[in-house]
This record gives C-alpha cells, structure tokens and sequence, in this order.
C-alpha cells in the first residue's frame, strides 16, 4: 500500500530550468566589425538573438545585415567606376566605417547591453573559428572579385 506524503513534504511545482544559452560574444562580434564590415556583427548578432528566444530582434538584425549588404556593395561598385581623383572617393573610404558606427549605436548596443545585464558572464561562448574562417574567406573572394573587375575595366579603357 502507497502512503501518501504529508502536505509539508510535498514540494511546490518549480520553473522549468533556464538553459544557458550559446552565444557569440556580442562585444567581440562589434569589433570584428570593424575589418569584415557590419555585414558580419549584424548577422551574429541576429544569431545570437535567435539563441535567446527574441525573434523580432533577430529579424531586425538580419534586416540590418541585408541593408548594409546591399550599401557596401554598391559603394564598392562605385568606387571601382569612379576615377581615383574623383572627390567622392574619399567619402567611400568611410563608408564600411560609418555603416559600423552607425550600425553599432542603432542596433549592435542594444544586444551587448542585454547580454550583460540579463546573462552577465554566464552564458556558453561559441568559437569564432567558423564565423572568422568564413568571413576570411568571404573577405579574400571579395578582395579578388574586384581586383577582377577593375582589371578588367582598366583593359576596356584602353
């Protein structure tokens, strides 16, 4: 026969535990910005929001990543059909800068906020080994891809 445990014994239904999350460091991803452009802090931190359960958060990152995307490469493009001497140059040599700054005080502070004040240093960090041999190698195909281009054109203006 079961006996049954007295009210006092019986424990109160607790909270499902929270699990550590997995994250990017948020900081780290910012100052990785700065030489693989915003393109890759705003998408590791749309992964990162994902991993905290903020899904409207990460859909405004990855909105971010695809805007500045879209205004890198057309100042990229830019700055190949311009000539050198042209004044606008120098404007385009800021613009990844820019984009970061701005970037950065829109949007990538807000997740470097949250994560210290809600997970502080307990949270599971990810290696950066995948995200920084894929930037790399996106960097390289870039770097390459407009070599080309400007090769090419340079061929034509003869």
């Amino acid at each position: 026969m079961v006996e049954a445990l007295p009210q006092s014994e019986v424990a109160a239904p607790t909270a499902p535990a929270r699990r550590t999350p997995q994250l990017w460091n948020p900081t780290v991803a910012a100052l990785w910005s700065i030489p693989f452009t915003p393109v890759f802090g705003a998408y590791i931190h749309h992964r990162n929001w994902l991993k905290l359960g903020h899904s409207e958060l990460a859909m405004e990152s990855k909105t971010w990543s695809k805007i500045l995307f879209f205004l890198i490469a057309v100042g990229a493009g830019i700055f190949i059909y311009l000539p050198v001497e042209h004044p606008a140059q120098i404007y385009l040599h800021y613009l990844p800068n820019a984009l970061t700054a701005g970037w950065y005080l829109s949007s990538g502070h807000r997740q470097v906020q949250y994560v210290k004040a809600h997970l502080g240093n307990s949270y599971i960090r990810i290696s950066w080994a995948g995200p920084l041999l894929l930037a790399f190698g996106l960097y390289i195909a870039w770097i390459a891809t407009f070599l080309f281009i400007g090769a090419v054109l340079m061929e034509l203006q003869k």
